[in-house]
């Protein structure tokens, strides 16, 4: 018998690289980086939102916005100085109560 045409072998190859594996090593190293960093800021105290506000204020809103537009932005962002000027931002949440002034 001779051999039929049409009929191929399939080749089964092995991939030459394990590109989910190195995502999941990549992943890991990120995270564990990350953890690294947040263990480092623990014991630096977050900034309060006026210190934040000045920062923002002097790098991001030069270049984000139109000095028109950044005046306007900064004069509504100083009426909420009197609730949370003093605050640190990680005590700045949703949850918090806005009736009472910053303390």
């Amino acid at each position: 018998m001779g051999t039929s045409q049409g009929c191929r072998q399939r080749v089964s190859r092995q991939p030459t690289h394990n590109w989910s594996r190195e995502a999941a090593l990549r992943l890991k190293a990120w995270r564990r980086k990350l953890e690294r960093e947040r263990e480092a800021r623990r014991d630096v105290k977050a900034p309060t939102f006026q210190d934040a506000v000045v920062r923002w204020g002097k790098e991001v809103l030069p270049g984000a916005a139109k000095p028109a537009v950044g005046a306007r932005y900064l004069s509504s962002i100083g009426q909420l100085d009197p609730m949370f000027g003093t605050l640190r931002m990680e005590q700045i949440s949703p949850e918090r109560d806005l009736t009472s002034p910053a303390t």
